[in-house]
């Protein structure tokens, strides 16, 4: 009787194994490899059949440069459909054939969401892209640039501070020395051995010693560095290689209608596959001979399996772009320059799906916004883990530490570890160093510094 059993369990994870792994597999595919994904199934399995009807509509649409997409209204909690005119629907189809992202058009739609035109902000952050090497350092002296703007040289320092924050990490920096902080700055190492190597003793060190370094640490450690070295780039441009033509195809777009911000999945590119009738209509006739019945219903519960994994991608898909629309809507309404601190994890949560699916469905998944093209997974900015069940983004923590500084007594001005046990008590832990190299990027003076400054009655 126990052997029955364990046959019995293995042949159950036997069947369940293929529709798990056709779910991830349909989950994670991108929009392009999905269409030639199906028309292989079509190939393999006769249960399936593509719709005529839906691929001649598809078809004559193509030809006309138009795609009619569905729409669901965000503004509200009643989810109405809109009708876009013709316009509208082609401007869509341009965009569902997109031309790569490069590191230029990336690093220019950032300027341009960050710093409006007609601001000195803007003809500054304008005036460093235009001197930007084929690297992405800045290839002009700060001082240089701001003579020939007539501006303080504090305030275009403070600029190309922004840049290092661009996506790639690094942009607008002096040297590769601060490429790699920036990048490091990013993945949340700044407390690491690693960050304090290349802070610290980057001129004093070649390639060779910094490996001797790295090999001395502690196991854990030393595999963290090389997991995170794996990841770094000398150059910013090398991220986004212009030598690599690519092409990506946006599964989401996100558009302005009449003041709300509606978002819309992109499914003209993606056969529509049904069921075969015939085979069907066999498995309900008695004289189909019980081989080929078998084969049937074998091929019948895979095309269901495939069906369902299908539709299982589209929810999914359109739960994760109407969370991306509800809580990052001022960003992609260009009312504020930074995203909100949500994490991959927070929105699984939120959306009660596995963190990996979610994990999976945003990698390579593209969405065309009012404000440019970015990865799925851009709008999950990286956080800084805080006492208790929540997170915080790192642009969140500079402002407090701003925050604190603003509003400190100028008798007495608080040291960064003061600073550092003040963020301690709110439940957000961070060290002293961290908070020193925070409050430099702010380019706020010390203590110190500070209250020397107050004694004269000037402020920083």
């Amino acid at each position: 009787m126990s052997g029955y059993h364990q046959t019995d369990e293995l042949r159950v994870k036997h069947n369940m194994y293929p529709v798990v792994r056709m779910e991830v597999r349909l989950i994670q595919t991108p929009l392009l490899e999905l269409n030639q994904m199906i028309l292989e199934e079509l190939e393999q399995n006769p249960l399936l059949i593509e719709d005529v009807n839906f691929l001649d509509r598809m078809r004559r649409k193509m030809e006309e440069r138009r795609i009619t997409p569905s729409y669901h209204e965000l503004s509200g909690d009643v989810k109405m459909p809109i009708v876009p005119d013709e316009d509208e629907e082609q401007e869509i189809d341009a965009r569902f054939m997109t031309e790569g992202i490069n590191f230029w058009q990336r690093v220019e739609a950032q300027v341009a969401l960050s710093f409006p035109e007609n601001t000195v902000e803007g003809r500054i952050a304008r005036a460093i892209f235009d001197n930007l090497d084929s690297r992405g350092l800045l290839s002009t002296e700060v001082e240089i640039i701001a003579g020939a703007l007539g501006v303080p040289v504090e305030k275009v320092e403070e600029i190309r501070r922004e840049f290092l924050r661009f996506d790639p990490p690094g942009v607008g920096a002096k040297n590769v020395r601060e490429v790699y902080l920036s990048q490091l700055d990013y993945l949340g190492c700044n407390d690491s051995i690693l960050y304090q190597i290349v802070s610290d003793y980057w001129d004093r060190l070649d390639s060779r010693e910094v490996q001797f370094l790295i090999e001395s640490l502690p196991d854990e450690e030393k595999l963290r560095a090389r997991e995170v070295l794996k990841q770094l780039y000398a150059y910013p441009s090398e991220k986004y290689d212009r030598t690599k033509p690519t092409y990506v195809y946006p599964e989401v777009i996100f558009k302005i209608v009449e003041g709300s911000l509606v978002v819309e999945l992109v499914e003209s590119g993606i056969p529509k596959v049904t069921l075969n009738s015939r085979y069907l209509k066999m498995l309900e006739d008695p004289s189909v001979p019980e081989d080929a019945r078998k084969f049937i219903e074998d091929r019948y519960k895979k095309a269901l399996e495939f069906l369902e994994g299908l539709q299982k991608r589209k929810t999914y898909l359109l739960k994760v772009a109407e969370y991306i629309a509800e809580h990052q809507r001022d960003f992609l309404l260009g009312r504020s320059r930074y995203l909100k601190p949500i994490t991959q994890v927070q929105a699984a949560e939120d959306l009660e799906i596995p963190a990996s699916t979610l994990n999976r469905l945003v990698n390579k998944k593209y969405a065309d916004t009012p404000v440019g093209i970015f990865e799925l997974k851009f709008f999950f900015s990286r956080s800084l883990k805080i006492q208790g069940s929540f997170n915080l983004s790192t642009d969140y923590l500079l402002k407090r530490i701003k925050e604190l500084i603003e509003n400190e007594d100028r008798q007495n001005p608080m040291s960064d570890a003061e600073i550092a046990r003040k963020l301690s008590e709110e439940g957000l832990k961070i060290s002293r160093r961290s908070v020193t190299d925070k409050r430099k990027r702010l380019k706020i003076p010390s203590a110190r510094e500070r209250k020397n400054l107050y004694k004269r009655g000037m402020k920083w």
